[in-house]
């Protein structure tokens, strides 16, 4: 059983940071360093109005990747399938009613946990 979580858990982190790395790249929020890594002299060099990036084009494009927060993300996917994972072993869809309530809410606890 803890094979089978282990390998559940690893799928949600790896699928996490594809997805994740995929939304940074097309959203491109510039990091609060971004101007040191577009003008490395700290002097922008403009062609007509717009300035023409000097820096290394690996660490722009790495520059553009502040949002979402990997950290955040990934904390969510774990936190999320250990929620999922608590679900299936309470059987929470198929308690009868009661007891089907606590064990939603005990499901429900790590995933609201780092709101407190």
């Amino acid at each position: 059983d803890s094979v089978i979580a282990f390998l559940g858990l690893t799928m949600a982190l790896l699928l996490n940071g594809i997805i994740t790395n995929g939304i940074k790249l097309m959203v491109g929020r510039p990091r609060p360093d971004f101007f040191e890594r577009c003008f490395p002299d700290r002097k922008p060099k403009f062609d007509g109005v717009t300035p023409l990036c000097t820096g290394d084009e690996d660490v722009i494009i790495e520059g553009r990747k502040s949002f979402p927060s990997g950290h955040s993300s990934w904390s969510f996917a774990g936190l999320l399938f250990l929620s999922y994972y608590i679900a299936g072993k309470l059987q929470c869809l198929s308690a009868p009613p009661p007891k089907s309530m606590l064990n939603f809410v005990a499901a429900l606890c790590p995933p609201s946990s780092p709101c407190l």
